[in-house]
């Protein structure tokens, strides 16, 4: 059985609400060091990821810049923006991210922006029905009158599916066309019609009968989901020891195998993680009999976009035949 909940309508509308105003509930406090907002046009658009920076930048002109100033960092998840980039996000004309329900960056909460400028994709772009959580990784903390209490952890990486990546996409085109009404992307439709094709080759691949597929992680439950598996995570980090991994992998597999046709046999490593799972894991996957298949989890611009999306399809096509 996955770990990820998928939340619908109905008895769990109330508990997704909870989640995502909870969410937006614990802001880290302000540091003071953002700068006075500036209210004149900038042509310049701030993503808070890589594959946002794309699907912004697919609809713009060369008279608008999209940057996104997590992208340099070692590891843009962990990112924490410096007065500079604070500045530069309040001076720019809009700020793209997945928002409440997938929120890929938690420091926005400590950033002074008017609701004006901030686009929030994932809140506008899709339905409670999109949304996973993961609840056996909880955010424990405390604050305020209610004291020490925990979140479950919400998937952010939801360009990992064609499908939703589309929808985020017609949404910023329709909020730039807004802000910038006289702009024409040269680069929209061939930046839709690849999009589109992904999205066709993931419903022609799709499971009709759901299979299980291990991951190291839980961030890449929006591509597993889009292609119909089942996600069994293995909360690993890149300190993990190799007898700890064997342990947990020996114990998880007994229990697919009870079920072998819905088992792939295969172990998906995050991008995160590859340089850290060099040979000595490598020779355990192969003791185990899994297929070890690495997911780029597009953090950072090793290439594009469409092209890293392309590859993670690629190399998960032998799960189907």
């Amino acid at each position: 059985m996955s770990h990820a909940r998928l939340f619908s309508f109905g008895c769990k509308c109330a508990l997704a609400a909870g989640l995502l105003l909870s969410l937006t509930g614990c802001p880290t406090p302000d540091s003071g060091s953002n700068k006075p907002l500036n209210d004149g046009p900038s042509n310049r658009i701030v993503a808070v990821s890589v594959p946002l920076q794309a699907m912004a930048e697919a609809c713009v002109d060369d008279s608008i810049t999209v940057v996104c100033p997590a992208a340099k960092a070692p590891d843009p998840r962990t990112w924490r923006p410096d007065r500079e980039s604070i500045a530069e996000m309040q001076s720019a004309d809009m700020v793209i991210a997945n928002g409440v329900g997938a929120n890929y960056a938690k420091w926005l909460v400590t950033v002074s922006l008017p609701d004006s400028k901030l686009i929030n994709v994932a809140t506008k772009g899709m339905s409670i029905r999109d949304y996973i959580a993961v609840e056996d990784i909880q955010i424990v903390h405390s604050h305020g009158p209610e004291g020490e209490h925990s979140h479950p952890t919400m998937v952010a990486h939801t360009w990992l599916a064609p499908a939703i990546a589309k929808k985020q996409l017609l949404y910023i085109q329709t909020r730039i066309q807004k802000t910038y009404p006289d702009v024409n992307s040269p680069r929209f439709d061939d930046f839709a019609e690849q999009l589109d094709a992904l999205i066709q080759r993931v419903e022609k691949s799709k499971l009709a009968e759901s299979k299980t597929v291990l991951t190291a992680t839980h961030e890449m439950k929006y591509l597993t989901r889009s292609l119909g598996l089942e996600d069994r995570h293995l909360n690993w980090n890149k300190d993990i020891s190799i007898v700890d991994m064997e342990k947990q992998l020996v114990e998880v597999i007994a229990e697919l195998k009870t079920k072998p046709e819905q088992f792939t046999n295969a172990i998906l490593i995050p991008s995160t993680l590859r340089s850290a799972f060099g040979d000595q894991q490598n020779q355990l996957f192969e003791k185990l009999g899994l297929q070890r298949i690495d997911i780029d989890l597009i953090d950072s611009p090793q290439s594009s976009y469409l092209e890293s999306m392309d590859a993670n399809l690629q190399k998960m096509l032998p799960l189907f035949n």
